[in-house]
């Protein structure tokens, strides 16, 4: 798949992180050497347009984990942090704005700088068990089941420069565009589901070096797609329905089905099994004909490189 099929849905998202001067500036214009962060929009890291095409709605947290660079713990001048610090999404111009009480200052040992790392959903706060929401219809359901990791450069100093906290996608995601052929039309209001998917997945190490996850866990089950279909003819990369799924093996046989507002069902089974890695897009056009469906499917990564891969449908 070209990457023009997913301009909207590539670039990790980014906070960046801003910390005034050095400890020569300490209690100057209104700096006490807090830690600043801000939240900047860079290109959308979803699909299609609304949700998919942001990237923190305002009053989204996400959880940021402090810690000095390759200090001693046993160091009497050691600055420890909360673990995790909240940060919340506080206005238009994603200004993030401490969500726990203790805001993070600098440490006033210079010669040591800090690390950092960040987690969302916030609620994730390390090791244990990510589930996915199974109704993502809504926008919070989906930017709920979008588990991101996001890491800085390592041992920042005191500095005025602009620090990215770049956050890449742990999890796969599964589009599902409808195309009306010729003498048809795209059925609206139709509701687009998974089927038969595991939902959770073990989160078996999360730190400075990045996060790992085991296999998929939990009872097969059906998962909604976001009902906000943006059909947008002049810009059709940017149309269809996701999910966020969790990485995982799925066997040959039903995958998809199209409920239309009348109870008709349409039912997309794969030919053969499929695999859903971690950070690709698995894009799913229908084609919706007078008498007839095709399916053509598409995979790329999620980080917007240029990675086709092939996939069968058996239209039902």
């Amino acid at each position: 798949m070209k990457a023009r099929h997913i301009l909207l849905y590539s670039m990790g998202a980014l906070l960046l992180m801003t910390a005034c001067q050095n400890n020569d500036n300490d209690g100057q214009d209104g700096w006490n050497g807090e830690i600043r962060l801000q939240a900047v929009q860079q290109s959308s890291t979803r699909a299609t347009t609304n949700v998919q095409g942001s990237q923190f709605y305002e009053g989204q947290e996400v959880a940021v984990f402090i810690n000095e660079h390759d200090q001693d713990p046993e160091a009497d001048n050691k600055t420890d942090y909360p673990q995790p610090l909240k940060f919340t999404v506080s206005d238009d111009n994603s200004t993030l704005t401490v969500s726990n009480a203790e805001i993070p200052v600098f440490p006033h040992n210079i010669a040591h700088g800090v690390d950092v790392y960040a987690l969302y959903p916030s609620w994730v706060e390390g090791v244990g068990t990510f589930t996915v929401r199974t109704q993502q219809a809504s926008d919070d359901d989906y930017m709920a089941s979008d588990l991101m990791y996001g890491v800085a450069p390592a041992n920042i100093r005191r500095t005025a420069t602009v620090i990215p906290l770049s956050f890449t996608h742990q999890l796969a995601k599964v589009v599902v565009r409808l195309e009306a052929g010729s003498g048809s039309r795209i059925f609206s209001g139709a509701t687009i589901e998974l089927m038969g998917l595991k939902p959770s997945v073990p989160i078996t190490k999360c730190d400075l070096t990045g996060m790992t996850l085991g296999e998929a866990t939990g009872e097969t089950t059906d998962i909604v797609l976001t009902d906000n279909y943006n059909n947008d003819a002049n810009h059709p990369e940017d149309n269809g329905c996701a999910a966020v799924i969790v990485p995982q093996e799925k066997s040959k046989g039903a995958l998809i089905r199209i409920t239309q507002m009348d109870g008709t069902q349409q039912f997309f089974r794969l030919h053969e099994s499929v695999t859903f890695e971690a950070g690709k897009v698995y894009t799913y056009i229908i084609y919706f004909y007078m008498s007839s469906l095709s399916v053509r499917s598409e995979v790329t990564s999620w980080t917007d490189s240029d990675l086709p891969m092939n996939g069968t449908f058996i239209v039902e």
